[in-house]
């Protein structure tokens, strides 16, 4: 492997792993913004709609950044219907609840089923990397380019920082 392969490898690698990382804090976005929803459409104060908007836009980013694709394009649907009534300054009526609504219901949906098309593939006994420290598995494994080894290297490395991608929280700080 010449050094530019293994540089590319490295990155293939913690691409992986920050997209583990990510599936990981998912759900709990998701629920954030589910609870989010319900208080602005509970209250329709503006303060909750803002809220809920800020969720919506950090998913759709973070999502996308993190190969979350389908997500970040449900979220982006939410954002829209939320960014469209700021815009003509409407009401959040019952209309914009249903919106609001289908819009978290789809979110959900597409979440679920990317958390499962990306999850980590069952080990089948077949691992060409040999040697034991698989730590569970790829969540990326079979997506361009993986060569069906190991992981290897330090799963718990620390990877500098957020990358772009909003981790939900990013509240100061920082390692």
């Amino acid at each position: 492997m010449t050094q530019n392969d293994a540089r590319l490898e490295a990155v293939r690698l913690a691409i992986i792993e920050l997209r583990a990382e990510y599936a990981e804090v998912l759900p709990k976005l998701v629920a954030e913004l589910s609870s989010a929803a319900d208080r602005a459409c509970a209250s329709a104060a503006e303060s909750d709609v803002r809220h809920l908007t800020t969720l919506a836009h950090r998913i759709r980013g973070a999502a996308g950044s993190y190969g979350f694709k389908q997500v970040s394009e449900s979220a982006a649907k939410l954002e829209d219907i939320l960014y469209e009534r700021a815009t003509a300054k409407a009401p959040f009526d019952q209309a914009m609840r249903e919106g609001v609504l289908a819009a978290l219901v789809e979110i959900r949906e597409t979440a679920a089923r990317e958390l499962v098309e990306l999850a980590p593939a069952k080990p089948d006994g077949g691992d060409e990397g040999g040697g034991g420290g698989d730590e569970g598995g790829d969540p990326g494994a079979d997506r361009g380019g993986d060569r069906g080894g190991d992981r290897g290297g330090d799963p718990g490395a620390d990877r500098g920082g957020d990358r772009g991608g909003d981790r939900g929280g990013d509240r100061g700080g920082g390692a």
